[in-house]
């Protein structure tokens, strides 16, 4: 199998992985609004969360950082999933020794161009950062969860 096919598979699980976690999480969000204790709802809606965020990283990913993106403590999802492999086209990928840079396309919402980089380990392609996205003139900027 070439490198170009397994960082496609890899990059495919990861999405459906967190569109499937984003969706959860989502779906948990809107629950605690009904709950009479919302502090402690919302306390560990975040640990658990955030728990499996970690667990879909480590599976995927070279790196760990705490999500930045938090409103009132917690994860705040106020909109549709943006994760899946029906989502988001690959539309690049460059192979360079044990690196890779993957540009891919959101395919809904606001269809940003994000990049991925990944690197070869012994036990296969992992992705090396979290996401960037290009704006309008090509160039990067950071875009992190």
């Amino acid at each position: 199998m070439t490198d170009e096919k397994r960082i496609t598979q890899l990059l495919q699980a990861f999405f459906d992985e967190m569109g499937a976690w984003e969706a959860w999480c989502t779906e948990r969000d809107d629950a605690i609004e009904h709950t009479d204790d919302m502090h402690e709802a919302h306390e560990n809606f975040k640990a658990e969360s955030i728990a499996a965020l970690k667990k879909i990283f480590n599976k995927y990913c070279s790196t760990w950082d705490e999500p930045k993106r938090a409103v009132g403590g917690t994860i705040h999802f106020d909109s549709l999933p943006i994760y899946g492999a029906d989502l988001i086209e690959i539309i690049e990928i460059d192979v360079s020794g044990n690196t890779a840079r993957v540009v891919a396309k959101e395919k809904a919402g606001f269809k940003h161009t994000c990049i991925y980089r990944l690197k070869r380990t012994d036990s296969g392609w992992r992705i090396e950062d979290n996401r960037k996205r290009m704006n309008l003139k090509g160039v990067e900027v950071n875009y992190s969860l």
